[in-house]
């Protein structure tokens, strides 16, 4: 099991780099710490250079002033006709992560970017991760063809253990790795409705492990996919893919759909330009049901199975000379998972909400073999309004039970377990001025099996300075859980040869002591709409870790043997605090009453300076165009850059898609990803072999029949 995400270091708190007690001398700290996936770094000494975002802060608004006078030269019915690509229609957007209700993005006090069903469908991408490389403050990396790191606000690498996923409001975090498996958690695209991503700490309202941020993807209603959709294409490295829903009605207020997904997707490609080892395929299948019970009362139910399996390779430590082998594996992974939901509107403004579900996974990789896991979880929240409060409340439960069989390292130490979590949690928004000034106050109160009460406060203030131009600050406290893997792992991590034939064994351990790490963040941004076609998003952080994970080594204890050995234990403990800030921007421009234009801009600062990191690039820019051409042609591009950062090369990137819709049923497009380069690799190679992304070209065919 890889030590992914977490500090590899000599003894608390020292210098990485300098010798500890019983170091010897022909072993150099990087021959372990090198085995390990680092976390961040920043010099000690740094603080956050405010002066340089507000320098920052200045030029962005210079820049709106600059596109509004643009815009505002242009002729005046150019102006009038907004098409679908409207960019004010994006801070109206509904949206529910940040609050547990209803609320436009533009009120909500928090750093929040939408992924619509539109922008999938024309940015012509075929997974979730691939959608969310064009949000801010994201750091999106290819591992091979099914892993993927997904963080949010750096701290990056495949088991990402700050960042909470949910489809549809069910939580796809895995209490035993602490992450999300990407290629198993999955759903149609094309009944995507819209792609909620939080910025920042979303833990009084979905508690432990939304530390730095929450991605909510949630489907369409089932009366909005009322019909049939066939989807099929394929290219060189998406090889083929096919999906079909169906959706319906019976009697007047129940609707429904099914669906059946199907991907076969090349494996990445080797540094030769070789493919590698890690295709895969899978199947995967669900419904959802939504029936309205009178006025008052409305039932969800859905569910979701699926099988899939691929290939790996990895480097597993051997006793023997060269003391590490390459591993070629076949892996398996199935699930399936069944959500409820009833909802009671009270009154206008009150309402009563009960969620329940069930999820239950088996894997079998390098990483997790034969290990299954079920999951269970019910809650139940109330909202009120009164008069100038808006008040929410709410309690759950979560009981988890797994087991582990021994993988090519190690083992947990106890092969099953079961994990319980219970919380409560409370949230005011307090309107201090109507319609200018709102205050909102709350906390999570969490119980878990390892480290007993979480306390997790927040508070925002959103000020409307004017119908154009939104301030807000929020500051909070978030805290990540322990993991199965943090308190029960036993990990040989290397073999590392001494003198006279002897062998040092360096060995990985979770701890009893292993704590919940903790994140004070602080938050500020701008929303603006400087002209009618014109939005912009400004949001600078400040976040201080305390207590991250990391390995501190104990006394060797020698065990002779032939040959005589000798084992270096690393056990994990809260051994850190530091420092991350930065920025990020999104501006929208309707620059043509068919065309527009999307920019987005993150800056990364911190961590540990002396430890080579996966925090993600310093510098990222994505930049989008879209265009509705004659004869219902459609052309959209992208370009994106990412800076250099530990071992990976800076990067620039260009994707483009032809599409032509003949009429409302049929659609045709063609897509090219990652034009600029023949291969490159995105995420330094660790554990497993750093199989590198490529150009990829692809078609797709779309056909919708029966109702509209």
């Amino acid at each position: 099991m890889p030590c992914q995400n977490l500090i590899p270091l000599g003894a608390p708190r020292r210098t990485a780099g300098s010798a500890t007690p019983w170091d010897p001398p022909w072993i150099s700290p990087s021959a372990i710490s090198s085995r390990c996936v680092p976390a961040a770094r920043m010099p000690a000494s740094a603080t956050p250079a405010w002066p340089w975002l507000l320098v920052a802060r200045s030029a962005a608004l210079a820049l709106a002033a600059l596109l509004a006078q643009v815009v505002w030269a242009m002729p005046q019915a150019a102006q009038e006709k907004l098409t679908d690509l409207s960019l004010e229609s994006l801070l109206d957007i509904e949206i529910t992560s940040v609050s547990r209700r209803e609320q436009k993005l533009s009120q909500s006090a928090s750093a929040v970017y939408v992924i619509t069903h539109d922008d999938i469908r024309r940015w012509g991408v075929t997974t979730i991760p691939d959608a969310l490389r064009f949000a801010p403050g994201l750091q999106v990396m290819q591992i091979d063809g099914t892993k993927w790191s997904v963080g949010i606000r750096g701290l990056a690498g495949q088991f990402v253990n700050k960042l909470l996923v949910m489809i549809d409001g069910r939580s796809v975090y895995s209490p035993i790795f602490a992450g999300t498996y990407w290629e198993a958690n999955d759903v149609m695209l094309e009944d995507v409705d819209r792609i909620e991503v939080i910025r920042g700490p979303g833990a009084t309202m979905w508690g432990s492990n939304a530390v730095n941020g929450v991605i909510n993807i949630i489907t369409k209603h089932s009366r909005e996919t009322r019909g049939g959709i066939l989807a099929a294409g394929g290219g060189n490295q998406e090889g083929g893919f096919a999906s079909a829903r169906f959706g319906g009605q019976i009697g007047p207020t129940k609707h429904y759909r099914m669906y059946s997904k199907y991907n076969s997707r090349s494996g990445l490609l080797l540094p030769t330009g070789a493919r590698a080892v890690d295709n895969w395929l899978k199947l995967q299948g669900g419904f959802r049901m939504d029936w309205e019970i009178g006025q008052r009362d409305e039932l969800h139910f859905s569910g979701d199975g699926y099988e899939g399996h691929g290939g790996e390779l990895g480097r597993v430590p051997e006793p023997q000379p060269p003391f590490e082998r390459l591993v070629e594996y076949r892996t398996s992974f199935s699930g399936a998972n069944l959500l409820s939901r009833w909802t009671r509107k009270h009154s206008e403004g009150s309402l009563t909400q009960f969620q329940a579900y069930f999820d239950r996974s088996v894997r079998d990789d390098l990483v997790a073999r034969d290990t299954g896991a079920s999951l269970g979880d019910i809650e139940i929240q109330h909202q009120r309004d009164l008069s100038a409060h808006r008040l929410m409340f709410g309690a759950g439960y979560r009981v988890s039970r797994d087991s582990t069989a021994r993988d090519w390292h190690g083992m947990l130490a106890k092969p099953e377990r079961t994990l319980q979590r219970l919380n409560t949690f409370v949230q005011d928004e307090i309107v201090l001025v109507p319609g200018q000034l709102q205050l909102t106050v709350g906390s999570k109160f969490e119980n878990n099996t390892y480290t007993g009460w979480v306390v997790q406060p927040s508070a925002s203030l959103l000020w409307n300075i004017t119908a154009q131009d939104t301030l807000w600050l929020a500051a909070s406290r978030a805290g990540r859980s322990p993991s199965r893997v943090d308190r029960e792992l036993m990990f040989t991590n290397a073999f590392i040869p001494g003198p006279q034939g002897s062998l040092f064994v360096a060995q990985v351990l979770g701890s009893d002591e292993f704590h919940t790490e903790y994140l004070n963040a602080y938050e500020a941004g701008y929303r603006c709409n400087p002209a009618r076609r014109l939005s912009l998003d400004l949001t600078a952080f400040y976040n201080v870790y305390k207590g991250l994970g990391g390995f501190s080594p104990r006394e060797p204890i020698f065990i002779g043997g032939v040959p005589p050995r000798t084992i270096l234990p690393l056990i994990l403990e809260n051994a850190f605090d530091t420092e991350i800030y930065g920025a990020e921007a999104a501006a929208a421009w309707n620059l043509l009453e068919d065309g527009a234009l999307r920019l987005t801009y993150s800056f990364l600062r911190g961590g540990f300076e002396d430890i080579a990191t996966t925090m993600g690039p310093a510098h990222q820019a994505h930049v989008f165009w879209r265009w509705n051409l004659p004869g219902n042609f459609e052309w959209d591009s992208g370009y994106s850059f990412s800076s250099r950062f530990s071992t990976i090369r800076a990067y620039h990137g260009v994707e483009t898609r032809v599409g032509w819709r003949p009429s409302p049923r049929w659609e045709f497009s063609v897509i090219g990803r990652n034009l600029l380069d023949n291969q490159r690799l995105e995420i330094p190679a660790t554990f497993y072999i750093g199989n590198e992304v490529g150009r990829s070209i692809y078609g797709k065919l779309t056909w919708r029949f029966g109702e509209p």
